[in-house]
């Protein structure tokens, strides 16, 4: 059988096993006191006839155990060739707890020679907004926060090339999450933006919010704005 290509989307790992046309997406691995390593597991298959959900279950990456009970509801579930079903998890169980913990390897720096050129971090929005790495905006209530943030991210979807903030940008497609105020309000603050730069109307990806991005035992709000949105053609 194929060994499976396997991609990280964060904290998530997709495998593909392409000679079966079997997916597995692994999801938020937690290591437990008891020494059980707990991970959420969906399978699917890549087959344009058939509806591609298998099964979706919690899977523990050392129990031989539940591989077994995992393996036996696969094999009622969709048929493979003898064996290959066994394979396909224990496959699964070791790259996912290895990828887990290896992180990234420890390394020897050195400082810049003389002459040599300074390595500088890849900027979005230069300089306030750094590509790929997490970014805070903080300060008293009503100084503008909000309105910094939807004008970067009019800025960075344009890209507004010739914006009066002198800001260099890359284009990237955003999504706003709002936990303030609602819908009309952010249509106002758009509005007013988007005229006060003598734009044209440019939408922006919005979404009401509620429920925090993380809450412990919960399924987090990050993981299904996520989903939801890359099932929907992603802009994220």
């Amino acid at each position: 059988m194929s060994k499976p290509i396997v991609k990280h989307i964060g904290t998530r790992q997709e495998f593909y096993w392409e000679k079966e046309k079997i997916y597995a997406l692994v999801n938020r691995i937690k290591e437990h006191s008891d020494l059980r390593v707990i991970a959420e597991v969906a399978f699917k298959v890549d087959k344009p006839d058939i509806p591609p959900h298998i099964k979706q279950t919690r899977l523990d990456l050392l129990s031989p155990r539940s591989q077994k009970e995992v393996v036996k509801e696969l094999e009622e579930r969709y048929p493979l060739p003898d064996g290959t079903w066994a394979v396909i998890v224990e496959q699964l169980c070791v790259i996912a707890l290895d990828n887990h913990r290896k992180g990234k390897p420890a390394k020897e720096v050195w400082p810049a020679l003389e002459g040599e050129e300074i390595p500088r971090s890849e900027l979005l929005i230069d300089p306030l907004i750094y590509k790929n790495k997490p970014n805070m905006v903080f300060g008293e209530g009503s100084t503008g926060k909000s309105y910094l943030a939807l004008t970067l991210a009019i800025t960075a979807q344009q890209p507004f090339y010739d914006n009066p903030l002198w800001l260099s940008p890359k284009q990237a497609n955003t999504l706003y999450l709002d936990w303030e105020a609602d819908e009309n309000e952010f249509k106002k603050r758009l509005t007013e933006v988007e005229r006060g730069f003598s734009l044209p109307p440019i939408p922006i990806l919005y979404r009401e919010c509620e429920l925090p991005l993380v809450r412990r035992n919960y399924v987090d709000s990050v993981e299904k704005i996520y989903a939801k949105f890359r099932e929907g053609g992603s802009r994220l």
